[in-house]
């Protein structure tokens, strides 16, 4: 089963003259925090850490298990050796004010991911929620950080809330 976990809170935009601050990142922003998320820092051309043991996968990093290298155990590393890239460790501040669930059906090859959040948050940088009888368009997008095989809607979500 998966945990439950907070979801970095982002949004995107057209990149345009109507976002210049955007413009730079592809039309995406932000809400304030830490990110969760970064890649494992080269040291004199390798990785500086490893997981708590040496194996993959898991091909992240939790950032309170991380473990520096040492070069005699890289030299001792057989060719071919995986390394994870990414150290991982939950969003802060108002970028983690959206929880998720995720489960993967191997027969279906699919996967369900449940969503929360405050209604209204207070933070001017979401949509508020605050009228039940509106009908709100979103998207949604799923990375893992590999540079492949993202996973996004192709259509508009429309969230409708039930009486």
């Amino acid at each position: 089963m998966a945990p439950v976990g907070p979801i970095p809170d982002l949004a995107s935009s057209r990149p345009s003259h109507a976002f210049p601050d955007r413009a730079g990142n592809g039309g995406r922003a932000s809400d304030a925090g830490a990110q969760g998320y970064a890649s494992n820092p080269a040291t004199t051309g390798r990785p500086t850490y490893r997981g708590p043991t040496a194996t993959v996968p898991p091909y992240y990093i939790y950032d309170n298990q991380k473990v520096a290298l040492t070069d005699p155990e890289v030299a001792a590393y057989p060719v071919g050796q995986e390394i994870p890239n990414m150290i991982t460790s939950a969003p802060t501040l108002t970028r983690a004010d959206i929880d998720g669930f995720g489960v993967h059906s191997t027969a279906s090859s699919a996967w369900v991911l449940e969503i929360r959040r405050k209604l209204v948050t207070g933070d001017a940088n979401d949509v508020q929620f605050d009228d039940l009888n509106r009908q709100h368009s979103f998207g949604l997008a799923v990375v893992d950080n590999a540079q492949i095989e993202h996973s996004y809607m192709s259509s508009v979500g429309k969230l409708i809330f039930k009486p």
